[in-house]
This record gives C-alpha cells, sequence and structure tokens, in this order.
C-alpha cells in the first residue's frame, strides 16, 4: 500500500491543539510547529477502517481489550526485540506520561531520586515534582554538533544522589538522538550495578530510523519497565502499552504505595 507524504493537509480549524491553540500557549497565531508526537500525515488506511466501521456501529459505550490486542503486543514485541513476554506481564494505561508515573509510584518513595537527561520531553520533569520524587538530572553534552551522555555524571550520581528510577528517553526527544547499542549497555550496566530500575520509553514503537532498543538486551529486562507509545503517530485515542515481568498485570490499573513503601504490587482502584 502506498502513501502520499508529500501532500498537504489543512488542519487548522479542526480543534488541532498545535495549530488552533498557539495563542492559548503563548505562541503567535502563525506559528510553524514543528512537533515529534504529532505529525501532519494522514493515518494508514487500515486505522481509519477499523475507525470507521465503529462508527458505522453507532453504539460508543464502555468497551475493553480481548486477547487478540495483547496477541497482538506479544507478537510485536517477539517479532521486533525478540522478547517472548506473558500477558500478564503488560497492562494498558491512558498514555505514556501516565505510565511514567506510574513507574514512579511503583518503584520510589516519595523524596527519593529519579535521574533524567534534560533537555528532554518536559512531561518528564513534571510526573517527577508531581508525584513529590526528588528530580536528578544528568545533562546531555554537546560535543561536536551531536549530544551525548555524562556517563561519569551519571554514575556519580548514581553513587551519590540517592537515584532509585532512571527514565530513559529512546530516541530522545527533543535532540533526535538514537543512542547505539555500547551507549545502551553502559546505562544498563550501570542500572545493574546500583540496583536500580530503568523505566525505558521508546516514543516511536513503529520507527523509520535505524534505531537499536534497549528492549532488544535480555540482560537489562528484569529491572526494566518499557512503555510503547506513538505508534504509526495515532496520538488520540491514546493508549500506551507498558510491559514489566512479574510486576505490570493487565487485571489493573493504577499502582498504589503501602505502608509508606513502595508497591511493586499493583493494586486495584477502589
Amino acid at each position: 500500500m502506498k502513501y502520499n507524504f508529500d501532500m498537504i493537509t489543512d488542519r487548522r480549524n479542526t480543534n488541532s491543539l498545535k495549530y488552533d491553540f498557539a495563542k492559548e500557549r503563548d505562541k503567535p497565531e502563525d506559528v510553524l510547529p514543528l512537533w515529534v508526537a504529532d505529525m501532519d500525515f494522514p493515518a494508514a488506511t487500515p486505522i481509519i477502517e477499523k475507525l470507521e466501521a465503529a462508527v458505522h456501529h453507532g453504539i460508543f459505550g464502555y468497551s475493553e481489550a480481548k486477547g487478540p490486542y495483547f496477541d497482538a503486543v506479544q507478537s510485536w514485541m517477539s517479532r521486533h526485540f525478540q522478547w517472548d513476554v506473558q500477558k500478564d506481564w503488560l497492562v494498558k494505561t491512558p498514555g505514556v506520561v501516565f505510565a511514567l508515573a506510574a513507574a514512579i509510584r511503583a518503584f520510589t518513595r516519595p523524596g527519593e531520586g529519579v535521574m533524567i537527561q534534560q533537555p528532554v520531553y518536559y512531561p518528564f520533569r513534571e510526573v517527577i515534582r508531581d508525584n513529590d520524587r526528588t528530580l536528578v538530572n544528568s545533562s546531555l553534552r554537546l560535543i561536536d554538533g551531536q549530544y551525548e551522555m555524562n556517563f561519569e555524571d551519571i554514575e556519580e550520581k548514581f553513587r551519590h544522589g540517592d537515584v532509585r528510577l532512571f527514565l530513559l528517553c529512546s530516541p530522545h526527544n527533543p535532540v533526535g538522538r538514537v543512542w547505539t547499542e555500547e551507549e545502551l549497555r553502559k546505562i544498563g550496566d550501570l542500572c545493574l550495578k546500583y540496583h536500580f530500575w530503568s523505566s525505558a520509553m521508546r516514543f516511536t514503537a513503529i520507527s523509520f530510523i535505524p534505531a537499536f532498543s534497549i528492549m532488544y538486551l535480555p540482560d537489562y529486562r528484569p529491572n526494566m519497565q518499557t512503555s510503547l507509545s506513538h505508534a504509526h503517530h495515532q496520538v488520540n485515542p491514546s493508549t500506551s502499552q507498558g510491559c514489566r515481568p512479574q510486576i505490570f498485570s493487565s487485571q489493573t490499573r493504577i499502582f498504589a504505595e503501602n505502608s509508606g513503601k513502595p508497591s511493586l504490587r499493583p493494586v486495584t482502584a477502589s
């Protein structure tokens, strides 16, 4: 199936956040928004056809995913990352930011440190502070026109910064870096060395560039929670898929803290 990526679709006056709400977001009304997560390509034809079929059915009551949804996620992880995940490892969330909040609440206590690498997607910062955790930043370094991780700084803060969770953005938004296997192995080794959880957020589950993922590396999976989001650039309805062996459960919606300790057992919402 061929697609025309040169076709221009006018999105103004469609309640588009990036075009129609520029003024409300303190930007000039004629600003050219160069967003990553919300691109200006029409959805793929099979997606449109499925949505049309749902609309024509005419009833929009509560719904839930059954076996085929989880089968598709398991198949994707197996085919693309050689990772045979179990259904009870999977949990759906309303979006990737919710998944980050769930990981923070599950794996850290209030006041403990969560590391990010700024400049990074701004909700990383917000979700740490909104959950009363301490933001620990290891800034990326701009070297010869390319952003690089500062592994010496990361290890120093792992050792002395009360860090309990590392949020990895891969590929990195907004600097555009696709981390190499060597870089991801260094991060994975540091997380294992200091017994940290790593929450790896992959912004484009379907990538149009050769992108190496930490999910290819089985040695780090026991200490990793992953979140796939923005596949095919479909942001709304917003659904993110989290995967974490033996901790995330498809029957639960929230992760709660119990008796002042981070709960690694999901509990159902009341």
